[in-house]
Order: C-alpha cells, then sequence, then structure tokens
C-alpha cells in the first residue's frame, strides 16, 4: 500500500497561495465581480490544495492588516414581505497594488514613496530598507524589529482596531526618526512610552522586548512599562 503524504504549509506559504489565487482573479476576470471573489470561494479554492480553512482566514486577514489584499464590504438594504427594513451586508476579497507588483514589475502609476527621487548613494551612512523605507545604516536591525513590532500589533486579537491604528502610528514615528542624522529623543520618548501596554501583551512581548533593547543600545535609557 502506498503510504500518503501531506504537505505542510508554514504561513508565508499560505499568503502566497492566497495572493496567487486573488493575482490570477484580478489578471483574467470574467466579469468586475469576478476579480472580487467571497471568502467561501477563496477557501474551497485553497482546499483543493490541502490547506485548512482555519489557515486561509488568519492569513487573508494578514494580507488585509498589512495592504497586500483589500476587503471589500458592500450593504445593501431590502424591504422584507412584512415591510420591514433590513441591511445585508457582502463581503468580498480582491488584491491590492502591493500584491500586483509583488508578481509584476513596479508601475509608474503607483505610490510615490519617501525616497523617491533620492540619491540615496550620495548621502552618507543612509540605506533603504523595504518598500524605500530610509534609515540610518547603524538603525537598520532595530527598524527591522519595529516592522515586526507592528505586526505583531496588526495580529493581536487583544486590541481594537482604533488602538492597532494609535500604536501603528507610534512604531512608525520611531522610525521616522531613524532616518534623522540626529534622532530626536524626546519624540522617542514619547513614542515608545505610547507603546509601553503593548509590552504586556503575550504574542506581542518578545518582540516588544527585542525594540526596547535595541533603543537601550541605540539612545540609551527609555521609559519602562507599567
Amino acid at each position: 500500500m502506498v503510504k500518503r503524504t501531506t504537505t505542510t504549509f508554514t504561513e508565508d506559504d499560505v499568503r502566497e497561495v492566497i495572493l496567487r489565487f486573488l493575482y490570477n482573479k484580478w489578471k483574467n476576470p470574467s466579469g468586475m465581480s469576478s476579480a472580487k471573489p467571497k471568502i467561501n470561494e477563496i477557501k474551497k479554492a485553497l482546499k483543493q490544495k490541502g490547506i485548512d480553512h482555519k489557515q486561509v482566514i488568519r492569513n487573508l486577514q494578514y494580507l488585509i492588516d498589512t495592504g497586500w489584499v483589500k476587503e471589500i464590504v458592500k450593504t445593501s438594504t431590502f424591504r422584507t414581505p412584512k415591510g420591514n427594513l433590513v441591511n445585508s451586508e457582502s463581503v468580498s476579497y480582491m488584491i491590492g497594488s502591493q500584491g500586483i507588483e509583488h508578481f509584476d514589475a513596479r508601475s509608474k502609476f503607483g505610490k510615490r514613496e519617501a525616497a523617491a527621487g533620492i540619491r540615496i548613494e550620495n548621502v552618507p551612512g543612509v540605506v533603504v530598507i523595504g518598500n524605500n523605507n530610509v534609515v540610518r545604516q547603524e538603525f537598520s536591525n532595530l527598524f527591522k524589529s519595529l516592522d515586526e513590532l507592528n505586526d505583531k500589533i496588526k495580529l493581536t486579537s487583544e486590541l481594537t482596531d482604533e488602538q492597532k491604528v494609535e500604536y501603528s502610528y507610534d512604531v512608525r514615528t520611531i522610525q521616522d526618526q531613524l532616518a534623522k542624522p540626529s534622532p530626536d529623543k524626546g519624540i522617542l520618548n514619547k513614542a515608545w512610552g505610547a507603546l509601553k501596554f503593548v509590552g504586556t501583551i503575550g504574542s506581542v512581548a518578545n518582540v516588544w522586548e527585542k525594540v526596547r533593547t535595541g533603543l537601550e543600545q541605540a539612545f540609551g535609557s527609555i521609559p519602562p512599562p507599567t
């Protein structure tokens, strides 16, 4: 008897498959709505590849949070036979421009980033990380740790969406300072102080601690968590 083998998919594997599925929908549409499948269609397509629906849901949410996929919510109102007005909500998904550029070359119509038009090679001690993020070379590892912290904040279920937006802004404030020849320590301390609560969240704590260590190594003492 031939023993069946199962494929183990990492989280990044699942994200890649989801993006490829949505990219193909966008690339070969039969109509406007065909490029925006609903969750059941996505789960069905990935189930055929052996991917569990729970992996689909959590990684689709990750891609939405990080801007690779767009969630499209359409609300309509209809009247019941008894005359009552009822709201109906339909949710579909579509690959975003960042996801499209993952498969295609970057378009001249894409968003212009902060580093666009700047000859970074002429600026000593400055490097570009990821999506045209300008940062001092000595802070590159700290910048990446902050990116990781931001991802953890977006994925935790212990924060509201409003809190996630606020904390993500504080992370970005710190990252913006890392591009300057002389980062403003007052701004860094204030932004990091605002982030002290996320250090108490179990799924975020390890990355938060890594960022704290990096900040202390770079700038000295910073506000402790409560």
